[in-house]
């Protein structure tokens, strides 16, 4: 899928994940612990990756790995606003793009008052 593509396919499902978050009642002015996930087939690449994250303060990420496989989880602590999530999550997509391997998505918990 080209760039583009993912990046307005990514757009539209984070829409859908904040429509689903807030119809449970959430807060999104409350910051929370929100992990966005990419995936890699190497563990080296998994590592340059989260390294790059890292040393460009995009969030704080680590790598976890099966050995098939390798998730870099990157956690920052954010309020659910819209222009927020959107430019987070486009930054992924286009990290993925960068350095081929594979967007997941995001997720977090419900917070309300």
């Amino acid at each position: 899928m080209h760039i583009v593509e993912q990046l307005l396919y990514y757009s539209e499902r984070d829409t859908e994940l904040l429509q689903s978050i807030a119809s449970r009642g959430d807060d999104p002015n409350m910051s929370r612990d929100v992990d966005f996930c990419l995936m890699a087939k190497d563990q080296m690449k998994a590592n340059t990756v989260c390294s790059f994250i890292n040393d460009n303060r995009y969030g704080l990420a680590r790598v976890e790995g099966d050995g098939d496989s390798f998730r870099i989880v990157t956690v920052a602590n954010i309020p659910l606003h819209p222009h927020i999530v959107h430019s987070m999550s486009a930054n992924m997509v286009s990290l993925a793009h960068v350095f081929s391997v594979d967007y997941v998505g995001w997720g977090c918990c419900v917070q309300n008052a």
